[in-house]
């Protein structure tokens, strides 16, 4: 084996043969076991391996945080001349995202050109921090204020501002109140579907981004593919607008089925500095999305052929009576898959005379309860009216475990309370009206809603509505649930 070069001297390489009668190669003479592990960092440019390699043993594990650390300050660095440390102090105290040509970088290594604009995702509360870092602290100047966000996240960026340093440009997304990652999962093309802090980075579809193969979500199908990716990266990257080119089933990564942010199995999350986690922000965020309403593939199990595998999701007329409710409860049981979790709720629809018991199973591709946001609601409820694909789930439910109008008189359960998106225009709920109806809510009471059970006031632990909690779900409507929530700005 030939010699390897270093600033210390040759690294020889000699061939040992084990007791067990097997040949190894060996290192007979090195001086520095960290310039050793850094040749081998080198050439290992995605992320992912280079995580794995660095668990292999403990010499190299020791270096592997303050290598991946210098990974990303190479990137992030240039953009905070000389306030490194402080820059990655005010993403935290924002807690920002960064994302874009940056993420991309960091997750799959160096492309033949360093990034040219610094992501950032914030909220609209903490977006004065960063400004302020930026144009006081740095001297970035604000070069366009005509600027407007792609058209893939003109749903989820309240406002979008670009800063300019030389040659650096920095761009920073307010969102709406839907939350950072909704704004990420809305990115044009899944290779975009990435986030990071200065201690962690996740990737939302991690095989298709290693492979440098992308599918367009439905804002991406609106753009040129060519500005569908980080812009130093789009040339790496080809571009699908459905999953056809797998030539296999989509399995659960099917572009049809619901997603969860929280969800980490199909996702991959590396941190190299707790301090700094993405972690907590990722189990924090109730947001699922989807890239497709249905799957193109021949191949995919879950694809889906309209009106003969399943009911329309949500039903073209949201159900408001008995009758309707009847054939929707036949429509649900005889769906395509089996969920193998289904709960009884309670629909208060709007023209029943009465609230009615109906199943809600899990959504298509899920096996078990997580959380709430994986039950299917839409047969009841229409949550999609403002986005079909990226929904901030926990933005149409509240969930009570005590009557409003006597905190101290706490519930034996907890009950969550899911309605429907006010942009649909749902119809006057009459039925609240006449069971609960005052005169300052009879004009926001629209829309069916549903109420869900937990034992133990563990929203994971869902439970069949029964007989006996029709009165109290009464009660608690009637005992301020309804003017608790401000129906008519229920977000």
């Amino acid at each position: 084996m030939p010699p390897i070069d270093t600033n210390s001297g040759q690294i020889i390489a000699v061939v040992e043969k084990t007791s067990m009668g097997y040949y190894r190669p060996a290192v007979s003479q090195f001086v520095d076991v960290r310039e050793l592990v850094e040749l081998v960092y080198q050439s290992l440019p995605c992320l992912t391996d280079v995580v794995a390699w660095g668990d292999t043993c403990h010499p190299i594990r020791q270096y592997k945080g303050e290598l991946v650390a210098n990974r990303f300050k190479t990137i992030v660095a240039p953009f905070a001349p000389n306030n490194f440390k402080q820059l990655c102090n005010v993403l935290e105290d924002a807690k920002a995202l960064i994302t874009g040509s940056c993420a991309i970088t960091m997750f799959l290594g160096p492309s033949s050109q360093p990034p040219r604009d610094l992501n950032i995702l914030v909220t609209e509360q903490r977006f004065r921090l960063l400004e302020a870092f930026f144009l006081h602290k740095l001297d970035y100047e604000w070069v366009d204020r005509t600027a407007i966000p792609h058209d893939a996240l003109l749903h989820a960026v309240a406002r979008f501002v670009c800063y300019r340093l030389e040659d650096r440009l920095v761009t920073i997304s307010v969102v709406n109140d839907a939350g950072l990652f909704r704004a990420v999962v809305c990115s044009p093309c899944t290779a975009d579907m990435i986030a990071m802090t200065p201690g962690g980075i996740c990737s939302f579809y991690p095989k298709l981004t290693m492979d440098c193969v992308a599918i367009l979500s439905s804002g991406g199908l609106l753009v040129d593919p060519e500005y569908a990716v980080g812009s130093v990266w789009s040339e790496w990257f080809t571009m699908y607008d459905n999953a056809e080119f797998l030539g296999a089933d989509c399995g659960l990564s099917c572009p049809s089925l619901w997603r969860g942010v929280a969800d980490g199995n199909l996702s991959r999350v590396v941190e190299w500095d707790r301090r700094f986690s993405i972690r907590e922000p990722l189990q924090k965020s109730h947001t699922i999305w989807r890239l497709a309403e249905t799957c193109s593939n021949p191949l995919c199990s879950f694809r889906v052929i309209p009106g003969r595998y399943r009911p329309l999701l949500p039903p073209l007329t949201m159900l408001a009576d008995l009758n309707v409710i009847e054939d929707q409860c036949f429509l649900v049981k005889r769906h395509s898959f089996t969920s193998p979790v289904t709960v009884t709720a309670l629909l208060y629809a709007t023209a029943a005379m009465s609230p009615h018991k109906v199943p809600v199973g899990l959504q298509e591709g899920k096996e078990k309860l997580r959380c709430l946001d994986d039950l299917e609601m839409n047969f009841w409820v229409n949550t999609l009216a403002r986005d079909k694909f990226a929904v901030p789930a926990n933005h149409y439910r509240r969930t009570f475990s005590a009557i409003p109008d006597a905190p101290a008189l706490k519930l034996l359960n907890s009950y969550t309370i899911v309605r429907e998106e006010p942009e649909g225009y749902p119809p006057p709920n009459a039925l609240l009206k006449e069971r609960f109806g005052q005169s300052s809510l009879n004009d926001t009471l629209r829309g069916n809603i549903l109420v869900l059970k937990h034992f133990n006031h563990d929203r994971r632990q869902v439970a069949d509505v029964t007989e006996g909690d029709i009165s109290i779900i009464n009660l608690l409507l009637d005992g301020g649930a309804l003017r608790k929530i401000h129906w008519a700005n229920f977000k």
